[in-house]
This record gives C-alpha cells, sequence and structure tokens, in this order.
C-alpha cells in the first residue's frame, strides 16, 4: 500500500484498529515489552510520525498565517539546528521564540502541543488532503502509459499531464501505480520512463525511493548500479528497508546477494536501529520465536533504540547525509510532498 496521507487517514481515524495505539503518537515512547514482529514494528515508528508531523506542521503554519514567514521559519530552524541531535521541545521552543504572539497554542483546549505530541487516536485538525483535480492528473497520465502499445507512449500536449509540471505529490502517485502493478515494471516501461523523465536523475527522496522500488522490480541487472547510489546516499530508514525489503523478498539469489553485499559495505554508516531493521529483514531467523513465545534477538534491537542524549549526539558522527535518528524529533517531521493549496 503506498504510504501517503490517503493512506494514513483510516488509521488515525480508527486507533483502536491499530494493533500498537502507542505507534500512533507523534513523540514515540517505546514500551517495555518486545513486539514480535520488530521490522515491522520499527517501520511503522517512522511512518506514522512523518505523516501526523506533517499535519502538525500544516496547523502550525495555518496559525502563522504567512507561507512565506512559516517557510523563513523553518529555514532558520534548519539552519540553527542542522548536524545536531535535536528533541521536540527544541523544536517548539524556538517556534514560539519566533512567534512569541503565538504563545496561547501551547495551551490550546483540544489542539495543544501536548495533545499533539503525546496523546494517541486521531488529528486535532483534519487531515488536509492534495485536491482530487491534481490526483487525477497523475492518474490519467499512468493510464496512458498502461494502456500503450508502443513505448513511449504518445503523449498529448496538455499542461495538465506534463510530468515536469506535476509536484512531488503527483509524481510520487504515478510512480506508486506502477509499484502495485508488477507486470508493468518491466525493464522495457523502466527505460522509457527514465528516458521520458530522467527519474534516475531527480533530486527528490520520495520520489527516489518508489522509483528504485520499480527498479527492484524490473529485475534488470543493468538498474541495480542506481540502486546502490540511492542506498549509499540515503539515511531515511523507511526508504532504506522498503529497498532491501524488495531485494530479500523477490526470491531471486543474485538481488539477494546484491542486497547482502550492499548491506556490509553500507551497514557502518546505518543509525544502529537502521542497521538492526535491515538485519532483520536479510535474516529471516532472526524473527524465530523462542520456546517461551519471546522473540530471539530482540533485546539487541532494544538497546540500540533505548539511546541516551548522548549516544544519539555520537551517533550522528556515523552519518553524513541528514538521515534519520533514533532520538524522537519534531525536526525531521518537515513536510515530505508538495501539495498545492486549494483556493477553498
Amino acid at each position: 500500500m503506498p504510504r501517503s496521507l490517503t493512506a494514513l487517514r483510516p488509521v488515525l481515524e480508527n486507533p483502536e484498529g491499530s494493533p500498537h495505539p502507542s505507534l500512533l503518537l507523534l513523540l514515540l515512547h517505546l514500551p517495555p515489552s518486545h513486539p514480535s514482529n520488530i521490522a515491522s514494528y520499527l517501520d511503522n515508528c517512522t511512518f506514522i510520525p512523518y505523516e501526523k508531523g506533517y499535519a502538525f506542521l500544516k496547523y502550525l503554519a495555518r496559525h502563522v498565517g504567512s507561507e512565506v514567514l512559516f517557510d523563513g521559519f523553518l529555514k532558520s530552524y534548519v539552519q540553527k539546528f542542522k548536524f545536531t541531535a535535536v528533541l521536540a521541545e527544541d523544536f517548539l521552543e524556538f517556534f514560539l521564540s519566533s512567534f512569541p504572539q503565538l504563545k496561547a497554542l501551547e495551551h490550546a483546549k483540544g489542539a495543544s502541543f501536548s495533545d499533539w505530541l503525546k496523546k494517541t487516536g486521531g488529528l486535532p485538525i483534519p487531515i488536509e488532503l492534495p485536491p482530487s483535480a491534481l490526483l487525477k492528473s497523475a492518474d490519467d497520465l499512468y493510464h496512458i502509459w498502461a494502456s500503450a502499445k508502443t513505448l513511449p507512449p504518445h503523449l498529448p500536449h496538455s499542461h495538465r499531464l506534463n510530468w515536469e509540471s506535476f509536484g512531488t505529490y503527483q509524481r510520487c502517485r504515478f510512480l506508486d501505480h506502477f509499484a502495485n502493478e508488477a507486470h508493468l515494471t518491466t525493464s522495457a516501461v523502466v527505460n522509457a520512463l527514465d528516458s521520458c523523465y530522467k527519474i534516475s536523475w531527480s533530486k527528490n527522496a520520495e520520489v527516489l525511493a518508489r522509483w528504485n522500488k520499480i527498479l527492484v522490480m524490473s529485475r534488470d541487472k543493468n538498474q541495480l548500479p542506481k540502486v546502490r547510489e540511492f542506498v549509499m546516499g540515503t539515511g531515511r530508514q523507511t526508504h532504506i528497508t522498503e529497498v532491501y525489503r524488495m531485494l530479500a523478498n523477490y526470491g531471486d539469489s543474485a538481488l539477494t546477494s546484491f542486497a547482502e553485499s550492499l548491506f556490509e559495505e553500507k551497514k557502518s554508516s546505518f543509525h544502529a536501529v537502521t542497521e538492526e531493521a535491515v538485519r532483520t529483514i536479510l535474516t529471516p531467523n532472526l524473527m524465530k520465536k523462542s520456546s517461551d513465545g519471546t522473540t530471539q534477538n530482540a533485546p539487541v534491537i532494544y538497546a540500540a533504540l533505548e539511546k541516551t542524549p548522548q549516544d544519539r549526539v555520537d551517533s550522528k558522527s556515523r552519518r553524513n547525509d541528514g538521515g534519520e535518528e533514533g532520538s524522537i524529533s519534531i525536526s525531521v517531521q518537515i513536510p515530505r510532498v508538495e501539495i498545492e493549496e486549494s483556493s477553498s
């Protein structure tokens, strides 16, 4: 299932249906027990906060009232805290110092900072989704490709169906369609897409994450250098684990060997949590349950998770790409999609 605000909405609106309701917190608190499916648990740990954090930033931006002012605040925030371990409290303190007139937001009834960060369940405000017209443009372009008799397909001269005019959300939507239809991820289709849209040269991590899943699905060994470049250049756990899961689960010994060698080459620069998550994906027997029902090796993973602030600062030195950090930080909750706002 594509991970998007659309997919997240039913999860947040029905938190009781979540296998781990605590994961719906924006400010995560790791439980003392060890979930049986640790790889999935760690994966979800990064999924919910990103999307819920997006909604929180939209809430703050709405009260600032000026996109220019809020963008300036985000740039100042990144400049001030870059290359450091940042906690949610640091972000909120910096926000209130930048906009002291919004001090009342800290304790707003039903939508206080504590409600946003520390309460499970739905959102204090509705999730804002992109206008349906934007989604339809991406869907229509996909259907042209999916029904094409020749490659590349004949594309109408329409700004609405022009990849260059698409925002990030539209591009991700377009690529998600291909990732859900394995029969369309042939080497010929992949090469035609890249020839038309130069997707491999994108500078957007969300677009590249989806594109690299498609490259793996094509089973074209000539695409593996691009996959390697992506994995070596990113630090976000959600992106890394999804690519490794694709490589490991295709039942192709060549792809599995490639994943294992890539892991050995890259693991020294991974955060400890990411390293253990990938190791779990590549070594299924780590998830075997012992006779007493507990999960073997779980303490190793949680030893990596339960870090002190100094541990988190030390782990920063292992990364050079601004990837995810093990600390619970609002600094990574920056919107990861470009959404055009409707006029209403």
